[in-house]
């Protein structure tokens, strides 16, 4: 499974700070992580931890990151995004009651 491109991996070798962003669009909140990564290989305790159940990929590799900040940034400029189902149900209602 994946791609086998190993390219933030890769990066990692010459950098190991990492940025990232985590979008919380139906409340239009965003958290920046920053921290450092490394890539953890053949720890069988830690790929449990990781493992998804009932889900046939085969744990390879393990990114852990040491988090040294984090910040809730501005949700201003969130663009609010809907699921498929959400839409449905608004969309079904109007139609509903156009007859």
């Amino acid at each position: 499974m994946g791609n086998k491109q190993y390219i933030t991996a890769g990066n990692l070798a010459t950098n190991d700070k990492v940025a990232l962003f985590l979008m919380d669009y139906p409340d239009q909140a965003r958290l920046k992580v920053i921290g450092h990564a490394r890539v953890v290989e053949g720890d069988a305790e830690l790929e449990a931890k990781v493992r998804v159940a009932g889900y046939p990929a085969k744990v390879e590799w393990v990114m852990v990151v040491e988090v040294v900040g984090f910040d809730w940034n501005c949700s201003q400029h969130i663009t609010e995004r809907w699921t498929g189902e959400e839409i449905e149900a608004v969309m079904g209602a109007a139609r509903w009651s156009q007859g």
